[in-house]
């Protein structure tokens, strides 16, 4: 074959060479469909991954727990009634860490804001990363919890919400391009923090630090979410349960103010953020972007759409008693912000506009519509830079002007409804709040008047004999089960100020020359006696009755010095959780009743002299008022004591009582030192003075002007008699 041939046959080989690469691509590709066929038969039971009888079943779903439907008409016992049947499908929790062991893992300054990336134990099976935000200057601040969304997308979780730091650059990257599909290329988290909030973020089970050792793949999330069935427990229950536990752990960090936390998600994030508000009394505003639907119009064929359904909302059972507007019309009358978008093909509009109704229906009962604000835009599934403003502004009204515009939130709703129908609308134990405070301000007012004027109102002092503070604890307890909770959101925040208040006014009392005087000869009784008990309550409610910290502490501090004034200030330097604060100051109130009324029986069948049962009274009964009862009732019970032995229990008792008030400041000092685990957020940045509370400088002035200014009449009358001459 010449040369010339074989250039001709070459070129004809290349000309076919196309042809023949299509005919075998096309073979491939037939051969391919044969390996993907799918089998099918000709009847069937479920179109679309729905049942075909799926409008059946949802005829049969009555749910019969919803507010209105429910034979409960009493509000807040629904509300009880309610979160324990959502926590009873939700099945078995995560077992609660002993400590959350906080460790700050690194730390960069960013716009206005440090970034901490932190481990803590958010159960006792697993110890998490985790992103904390802190505004630059001084706390506590209003706070966030960040919930990232779904997505499809499992590499990156709490990285969707906040800019990731000591990560890979794969991590970084990927946020990033997450942030600009979802977010308009906008962190929220690093945008809510740059406006004076603390931003907590985490990854969700099965996201981020928390996926499987093997890498990401979607198709094992129902494998995993059905493993977990097995073993009793539910995934995305895990997740909800995961979210209370972190909403708690954030709101005992120094830097948060525990009274403003919120939250806030898109998408997956959004279900989390309603779902979380609905189960926390942490949280006092949410925020859900694309995500509120009900069920008909989720699980339909109507709308064209397919539900892809999974476990990351799936709670077994409790479609049988409420849908997803009823359980987040548990978070009423908390403020809640809902947008959806219009163009969201995720959740058809009916569906939506629906579920809004439902939410407002049951926040109107409550007087308490202006707080539910819903939302729809012309978006689609997305949480871009205008909604992101937009909860800004949300937050802004809800959080950081909560002391001013929702400290007596249910008055002005009250107020509110009054305005526009005309008619009050108070119920029973509003009305009985309302007189109640009335006559004890008219009181108060008259006894102002009759100290002024030198009156005398002899008629009025069975009042001071037989009102103390077990009394009172008594008669608001029983004032609560008969007519229930009046105003909680303003009795929350005044009892937090009033006890403050009572520290302060405490420090009006002493005068630190007698109180040095008299405990000069007990000082190593009483330093042993102080600590002794602090150790002892702290053994017993630790280790031996399984008391979490923050309340075997509380009690400690209270049995040890004074009481509620105590529990008031070593609960301020911790960021106490409110129901350590309540747990804490009934015990104290209540064991406080007991020994007014059993002590001095019992002195006298000791045969105590009057400095004996002095002494004791002052040690073992807890708070100052309640001593001073008791060593009044002595005197009374032993009048002629009182000449022959020269002192009075009375006297002895409230000295040495007073004189332990002082070990409140040293306890203020101290106990950031005991917690230094779960304030290492503050401790690390702020020197150990930042952790003194406000009011605990006000008790130090007022005990120094009470010793060196008040008790000093002759003084005052010279400054008087100088100003006079001036003038």
């Amino acid at each position: 074959m010449t040369y010339k041939t074989k250039q001709i046959i070459g070129c004809i080989i290349m000309l076919m060479f196309p042809a023949l690469n299509t005919m075998w691509q096309t073979a491939a590709a037939q051969q391919s469909k044969q390996q993907a066929h799918i089998q099918q038969r000709e009847n069937y039971e479920f179109d679309n991954d729905i049942p075909r009888y799926v409008e059946q079943l949802k005829q049969e779903l009555t749910y019969p727990m919803a507010w209105g439907n429910s034979p409960i008409r009493n509000f807040k016992k629904w509300k009880k009634a309610a979160r324990q049947t959502v926590f009873q499908c939700m099945m078995t929790p995560p077992r609660r860490a002993t400590a959350w062991n906080m460790e700050v893992l690194g730390e960069e300054q960013r716009d206005g804001y440090r970034a901490q990336k932190i481990a803590f134990n958010i159960n006792a099976y697993s110890r998490i990363t985790a992103y904390l935000l802190i505004p630059n200057g001084k706390g506590p601040f209003p706070a966030i919890n960040a919930l990232h969304d779904h997505g499809g997308h499992l590499f990156i979780g709490k990285e969707k919400m906040i800019r990731p730091f000591m990560v890979t650059r794969e991590v970084t990257d990927d946020a990033d391009t997450w942030a600009k599909q979802l977010y308009d290329g906008q962190y929220m988290g690093d945008y809510l923090a740059r406006h004076g909030y603390v931003v907590f973020s985490m990854d969700a089970p099965m996201w981020g630090e928390r996926g499987r050792r093997e890498g990401v793949d979607r198709n094992r999330y129902d494998i995993i979410a059905g493993n977990m069935m097995m073993l009793g427990r539910d995934l995305s229950a895990f997740m909800t349960y995961d979210d209370l536990a972190a909403t708690d752990f954030l709101a005992q960090l120094p830097c948060v103010d525990a009274e403003r936390i919120g939250c806030v998600g898109c998408s997956m994030g959004g279900y989390r953020a309603w779902m979380l508000s609905a189960l926390s009394d942490h949280i006092k505003a949410g925020a859900s972007i694309c995500w509120m639907i009900n069920t008909d119009a989720q699980l339909t064929k109507r709308y064209g759409r397919r539900e892809y359904g999974g476990f990351a909302n799936c709670i077994p059972a409790l479609r049988q008693y409420l849908d997803y507007p009823h359980i987040a019309s548990l978070a009423c009358p908390k403020a809640m912000l809902f947008i959806n978008g219009r163009k969201d093909h995720l959740f058809p509009l009916p569906g939506v506009e629906q579920a809004f109704d439902e939410m407002h229906r049951v926040w109107k009962s409550q007087h308490a519509d202006s707080n539910l604000v819903t939302e729809l835009w012309d978006i689609p599934h997305s949480c871009g830079i205008p909604v992101q403003e937009r909860t800004l502004t949300f937050f802004d009204t809800t959080l950081k002007k909560w002391p001013r515009n929702r400290i007596n939130q249910s008055i002005y709703h009250t107020h509110i409804t009054i305005m526009k129908h005309n008619t009050p609308q108070w119920n029973s134990s509003e009305i009985c709040y309302i007189l109640i405070v009335g006559i004890i301000a008219a009181s108060l007012l008259i006894g102002f008047i009759c100290e002024a004027t030198g009156w005398s109102l002899a008629s009025m002092q069975w009042i001071t004999r037989w009102v103390s503070s077990p009394v009172a604890l008594a008669l608001g307890i029983a004032f609560a089960l008969l007519f229930g909770k009046a105003f909680p959101e303003f009795n929350k925040t005044m009892s937090k100020k009033l006890l403050q208040y009572s520290v302060i006014g405490l420090g009006f009392g002493m005068n630190v020359n007698q109180a040095l005087a008299s405990g000069a000869e007990g000082m190593a009784f009483t330093i042993v006696s102080v600590f002794g008990t602090l150790a002892l309550g702290w053994l017993f409610g630790r280790h031996l009755l399984k008391v979490d910290a923050q309340t075997s502490y509380l009690i400690s501090s209270g049995t040890a010095i004074c009481g509620g004034s105590a529990i008031a200030a070593v609960g301020s330097v911790l960021k106490a959780k409110a129901e350590s604060m309540s747990v804490a100051l009934g015990v104290v109130f209540v064991l406080n009743g007991i020994a007014l009324f059993i002590f001095p029986y019992f002195g006298d069948a000791l045969g105590m002299t009057m400095k004996q049962f002095g002494m004791w009274a002052a040690i073992a009964i807890h708070d100052t008022s309640s001593v001073v009862g008791a060593g009044a009732a002595y005197d009374q019970m032993h009048p002629d004591w009182l000449a022959s032995q020269g002192v009075s229990a009375l006297e002895v008792a409230t000295t040495v009582k007073l004189t332990r008030a002082l070990w409140i400041v040293i306890l203020t000092l101290v106990t950031p030192f005991f917690f230094r685990s779960t304030m290492a957020s503050v401790t690390a940045s702020k020197p150990w003075y930042h952790n003194i509370p406000t009011f605990i400088i006000w008790f130090i002035v007022a005990i120094v002007l009470n010793t060196y200014v008040l008790a000093n009449p002759s003084l005052l009358g010279d400054a008087a008699s100088t100003v006079g001459s001036r003038i």
